[in-house]
C-alpha cells in the first residue's frame, strides 16, 4: 500500500501541486487542502480509471472513497481486490508492470 500512496502523492504533485515545498498530509481532506476542487475530482476519478483499469461508478465519487489519499487507496486496493487482484496488483498497475493472476475455480 506504501508504494500505491506514494504513485497517489507523485500524481498529484505533478497535476495539482507543482511546489514540492508543500506539505501534503495523506489524511486530511484534499479539498480542504485546497489541493483539488469539484472538477479536480473528476479527474482523479478519470486517472483512477485509465490507470488502474477499473471503472470508477458516478456514486463511488463520494469523500469516503476519493477525499485523502489515504482512502483514495484504500478505494483503489478495494476495487482491485473485488476484481479479482491484490495489493500487490495494485502496486504493478501503478508502476505499468504487467499483472498475471491465476484464479482458482
Amino acid at each position: 500500500m506504501e508504494e500505491l500512496i506514494s504513485e497517489l502523492r507523485t500524481f498529484f504533485f505533478e497535476n495539482f501541486i507543482f511546489d514540492t515545498d508543500t506539505y501534503l498530509d495523506n489524511s486530511v481532506s484534499l479539498l480542504d487542502q485546497g489541493v483539488i476542487d469539484s472538477t479536480g475530482v473528476m479527474e482523479v476519478a478519470a486517472w483512477i480509471e485509465e490507470e488502474f483499469q477499473i471503472t470508477v461508478e458516478d456514486e463511488e465519487i463520494v469523500p469516503g472513497n476519493m477525499g485523502t489519499i489515504d482512502n483514495i487507496a484504500a478505494f483503489i486496493t478495494d476495487k482491485i481486490r473485488k476484481n479479482g487482484g491484490d495489493d500487490l496488483a495494485a502496486t504493478a498497475l501503478a508502476r505499468g508492470d504487467a499483472v498475471c493472476s491465476e484464479t482458482t475455480p
